[in-house]
């Protein structure tokens, strides 16, 4: 429809005002129209989680699974899992997380026509190893290797490389690491290049190799180069924040970066797990700097939701005071009315 296309080129350009009036039409237009229901309920849920309220939005997660199954339309059964697999894991709820994944996975192989539906493999793994289900999760990811493309196959060796790298194996982490790196280059494909130089610098910095760390965050952020904020918001925010954690000189720049890539990447779950080392991050700023960062009141709104972030925002209220902290609330909820 006309009204979400024009939402999301706002979103992409990173007008909020815009796009919420853009959704909240769509979302009028739908209601009357029969058998959209499931429309109307992906515009309101796309505007909750844009104002960054995944709890509100979940409802209408719900609402859209409800229509798309008593329509019996699997393509919008199958986003809408996938949305409340998302939803779930932005709240840090790991294990209702991957029960979603979990569905969504299960109807993606009950279909003939799974061209058009994203993998969720990955997104079920991570899910299911939070949830402290290692045995499912390796078991998944092993058989994902076997099935998978050349794109999704990178992504999956990335990750075996970057567990061998957490449980000290250095040539069993190297190993998947390299033939990732050779599967996304043959690829040529730039979100498998930066997702591949992501994982090469977490599996270095988890065997002690803070330089080459720190160099292939550099060479995921050059990656990223020129393409715009919405376009793997999540890998830039993820590069910045390895650039920040292992910066050398310059670290207040660094953070300040963070911050400005942080409010696009929070349309997908995977960032809100990153929230409490953003949160430590930004503590480390001097104050005048910390408060004059755009991303700062999406991150406290964000960071406010979250159980593993409560120590953080605790230290944020004890440092910028409860009545600076509530201001830069109403920042973010007055930013969705006005560009």
């Amino acid at each position: 429809m006309l009204q979400s296309n024009l939402a999301s080129l706002a979103n992409l350009s990173g007008a909020r005002a815009s796009y919420a009036r853009w959704r909240r039409d769509a979302a009028a237009l739908t209601r009357a129209t029969p058998g959209m229901g499931f429309f109307r309920s992906l515009d309101l849920l796309a505007l909750q989680r844009r104002g960054l309220q995944p709890e509100a939005a979940l409802e209408h997660a719900r609402e859209g699974l409800r229509a798309a199954r008593a329509a019996r339309d699997f393509f919008w059964e199958h986003a809408y899992l996938r949305h409340l697999a998302d939803l779930h894991s932005a709240l840090g709820d790991a294990p209702r997380a991957a029960r979603f994944w979990r569905a969504a996975a299960a109807l993606k192989t009950r279909l003939r026509e799974t061209s058009r539906l994203p993998s969720v493999e990955l997104a079920l793994v991570a899910a299911l190893r939070r949830a402290g289900r290692v045995e499912q999760a390796r078991a998944r990811l092993d058989a994902a290797r076997v099935t998978a493309n050349g794109v999704e196959r990178a992504e999956v060796e990335a990750l075996l490389g970057e567990w061998a790298a957490e449980a000290g194996q250095a040539s069993q982490a190297e190993r998947h690491v390299n033939a990732a790196i050779d599967l996304a280059v043959a690829s040529g494909a730039r979100a498998s290049l930066v997702r591949v130089a992501l994982a090469a610098a977490r599996a270095s910095a988890w065997l002690g190799r803070a330089e080459v760390a720190r160099q292939a965050y550099a060479r995921a952020e050059t990656l990223l180069a020129g393409a715009p904020p919405a376009t793997l918001a999540l890998e830039r925010l993820a590069a910045r924040l390895g650039l920040a954690e292992t910066a050398v000189d310059g670290e207040a720049a660094a953070r300040e970066q963070v911050l400005a890539a942080l409010v696009p990447a929070l349309d997908e779950g995977e960032a809100w797990w990153l929230l409490p080392r953003i949160v430590a991050m930004a503590l480390a700023l001097p104050q005048p700097r910390l408060v004059a960062c755009a991303g700062l009141p999406a991150l406290i709104v964000a960071a406010t939701q979250r159980a593993d972030c409560a120590e953080g925002v605790a230290a944020l209220q004890a440092a910028l005071g409860a009545s600076e902290l509530a201001a830069l609330r109403a920042a973010w909820l007055e930013a969705d009315a006005h560009d």
